[in-house]
């Protein structure tokens, strides 16, 4: 399935991600879509008592909350290495992503006693942002919203994190013709993405 976002694994540099809405910035590609799930490379050192819980979001360019965006909530395995954590959105209501437009990817983790870090590249890309906020627990629900921008932790990072989704068909224009004053005249209404 098509993906945006980034898929690398670098192990240098990492983000705290406790209690922080960390999102870095991505432009979605030239289709539009349906969101199915989110992608972080995460490292959980195991802490002193047990892994704690993440889930993620998408943010538009303003930094409003995306419509049914909200991710389930995952369990941090303490696996004490950097691995990949998969968060489905609803089933009953995906986000919808427009063609070509930006997103900010979040994540977010409880305040585990375990070090929860996000893994992301210096250079190339359009920086991570954070949003102090205290983690609310459940599927799909709890993301602040907007994001509060508190703090710009890398202004040209690459986070490893990214949104997988469903292509839309092909672009299709809708023809409504109508008849007045004894003639008929033809309109075009656009594209529409068919799901």
């Amino acid at each position: 399935m098509p993906t945006f976002g980034n898929t690398g694994e670098p192990d240098l540099n990492r983000v705290y991600i406790r209690d922080k809405v960390i999102a870095c910035k991505f432009q979605m590609e030239s289709t539009g879509g349906t969101g199915d799930s989110i992608s972080a490379y995460i490292l959980d050192d195991g802490g002193l008592s047990g892994g704690g819980k993440i889930k993620c979001a998408l943010y538009d360019s303003s930094l409003d909350l995306v419509d049914n965006s909200m991710t389930e909530e995952e369990d941090l395995d303490q696996s004490e290495s950097l691995k990949w954590y998969t968060m489905n959105f609803n089933p009953s209501s995906k986000p919808t992503l427009v063609a070509d437009a930006w997103y900010y990817i979040a994540v977010w983790s409880d305040d585990t006693p375990s070090v929860v870090q996000l893994s992301y590249d210096t250079g190339n890309g359009s920086g991570i942002i954070s949003d102090n906020q205290t983690y609310s627990a459940g599927d799909y629900t709890g993301f602040p919203d907007p994001h509060a921008n508190d703090d710009t932790v890398d202004s040209d990072a690459n986070a490893s994190i990214y949104c997988t989704y469903t292509e839309s068909s092909e672009d299709e224009t809708i023809h409504i013709s109508t008849i007045g004053n004894g003639k008929m005249s033809t309109y075009g209404l656009g594209k529409l993405y068919i799901k």
